[in-house]
């Protein structure tokens, strides 16, 4: 199965709660993982964002993936990858 196949496989078990907000003016019901998804890739457009206005004012040296979680867990706590 390829990523998007499991993702669904995954979603249809029934361990993933939907979430029941409104949204836009209506009720809005949505599994717990679609919500989640939308906030990883909103997120991840405002980062490509912001590395694109840095690079057109002529700010470069910063590369995306020199920018991450893991890193910066890393760097806060002063524990080493595995």
């Amino acid at each position: 199965l390829g990523a998007g196949e499991r993702l669904r496989a995954a979603a249809a078990t029934g361990g993933d709660p939907v979430l029941r907000y409104d949204y836009g003016g209506g009720p809005r019901e949505l599994p717990r993982s679609v919500v989640l998804a939308q906030a990883i890739h909103h997120a991840t457009e405002h980062r490509a964002q912001v590395f694109a206005t840095l690079s057109a004012h002529g700010i470069e040296g910063l590369t995306l993936d020199d920018l991450d979680v893991w890193a910066h867990h890393d760097a806060e706590t002063g524990t080493t990858p595995a």
